[in-house]
């Protein structure tokens, strides 16, 4: 109501118009994966006072541990709050933003936190594994640090291997603590399976990188009947790969005095000869026999 000295005026409206200002409480986020993006948008009533049309403006995060987390970037005046982060070790680590929201040209006065977890996710370098014997089961444990990075609780899942050479038994294994096998060399050189493990911390998936697994062949010599040799005469046996069974290279040979029939004399023990033989002596006047128990070894 305007009024002029005594005169009163007609009544007139005025009519203020008063648009909301963004309040939005802290916001735990879900914890991500490493170079996995993620994306926040505040829910009105649920994280405080968001009015429609917000828009969002941040500064690069602060990191907890400091320096875990790369490629935090700063945003201006987006509708949602997203980022890709990247988790350099092998444990959980934290990007704290610091936000400003504004709605209609209405800025807020106080900014809000927004901490986002991100979990590592296993990066494996290739590993060369063994070499072992033949039917020996081996066992490869990723290590941080020195195989990449190795989340705790990392899982493993494999196919079966491919072989060079012949090998025998890979089998594929599933979200198993280590990578494990028992495989078999049915040849007398070294061979060696190739396994593609995929390794998964969680949720947390990482690339899949090669376990070679090297298998050297464990002699596999079967019994050997020699001609018959006269007394006094010297007699010696090398076994032959195929003909006599597995027989790498290099194959030494062991064993104590033979047992013998007759009373045959002159047989002693053997060690680590590259080939089985000896001297025997026949003291009757019918044929005896030797029998040498023998221990072959290529390497180990």
């Amino acid at each position: 109501t305007p009024a002029l000295g005594t005169c009163v005026g007609s009544t007139f409206t005025v009519v203020m118009t008063i648009k909301p200002t963004p309040a939005i409480n802290t916001i735990n986020a879900p914890a991500v994966c490493s170079a996995e993006g993620f994306t926040v948008t505040p829910v009105d009533v649920t994280n405080g006072i968001v009015p429609s049309g917000t828009t969002y403006s941040w500064s690069a995060p602060s990191i907890s541990p400091p320096g875990a987390l790369t490629n935090g970037q700063a945003g201006n005046t987006q509708n949602v709050i997203s980022g890709l982060l990247n988790n350099g070790t092998n444990a959980q680590a934290t990007a704290n933003y610091s936000i400003t929201p504004t709605a209609n040209g209405c800025t807020s006065t106080s900014a809000f936190t927004l901490s986002v977890p991100v979990n590592p996710k296993p990066a494996i370098t290739n590993i060369n594994s063994g070499p072992a014997c033949s039917g020996d089961l081996f066992t490869v444990i990723p290590v941080n640090g020195t195989n990449g990075i190795v989340p705790a609780n990392t899982l493993y899942t494999w196919n079966v291997p491919t072989y060079t050479g012949n090998l025998a038994g890979g089998l594929s294994g599933s979200t198993a603590t280590s990578i494990s096998g028992t495989l078999t060399n049915q040849s007398n050189t070294q061979a060696s399976a190739t396994y593609l493990v995929t390794p998964e911390t969680g949720a947390c998936q990482g690339t899949a990188f090669t376990v070679i697994h090297k298998v050297d062949p464990r002699p596999a010599i079967n019994d050997i009947d020699l001609p018959s040799t006269c007394s006094g005469t010297p007699f010696s046996i090398t076994p032959v790969n195929i003909t006599h069974g597995i027989v790498p290279a290099i194959t030494q040979y062991s064993w104590p005095a033979p047992v013998v029939t007759g009373g045959l004399l002159g047989g002693v023990l053997g060690n680590n000869a590259s080939s089985i033989g000896g001297t025997l002596s026949n003291p009757t006047n019918a044929t005896q026999t030797a029998t040498y128990t023998v221990t072959p070894m290529a390497g180990s």
